[in-house]
């Protein structure tokens, strides 16, 4: 089955006429020291431990997720929220974050000029994408 998002994205590149000149880019999961080298430690601990139940029982962390990131919990009207899953849905997207950058530098010398077209899920970015 694919992900909502996906077919919706899909959708727009085709309504837009751009699929015949695109190709898909197999990406992977980043690795945690990938994020690290962008994201502080700290940041990078609390969204690996950052789940509701984490977040509802840990006064701690909760504090930190909501004081010093804007993070709460899904469905109070919070569009920073901490869910099942957070750290493999950040290490997903992020990872087709670096693929695309990869793709930019690796052809920047070629005769084609590439372009990258990202369609962003409309959530609060935690693991911010760094092109």
């Amino acid at each position: 089955m694919v992900p909502a998002r996906v077919a919706i994205a899909h959708s727009l590149v085709s309504v837009y006429g751009m699929l015949g000149d695109m190709r898909r880019l197999r990406t992977r999961p980043t690795t945690e020291a990938e994020i690290r080298r962008f994201h502080l430690s700290e940041y990078v601990d609390l969204i690996h431990n950052l789940t509701p139940k984490s977040y509802t029982n840990d006064v701690v962390l909760r504090q930190k997720a909501e004081d010093d990131h804007g993070i709460g919990l899904l469905g109070d009207d919070n569009d920073c929220p901490a869910f099942d899953r957070l750290w493999k849905y950040c290490r997903g997207y992020a990872g087709g974050s670096l693929a695309a950058a990869r793709t930019l530098v690796n052809s920047a010398s070629g005769s084609h000029r590439r372009r990258i077209v990202m369609f962003l899920f409309p959530f609060c970015s935690h693991i911010a994408p760094m092109l």
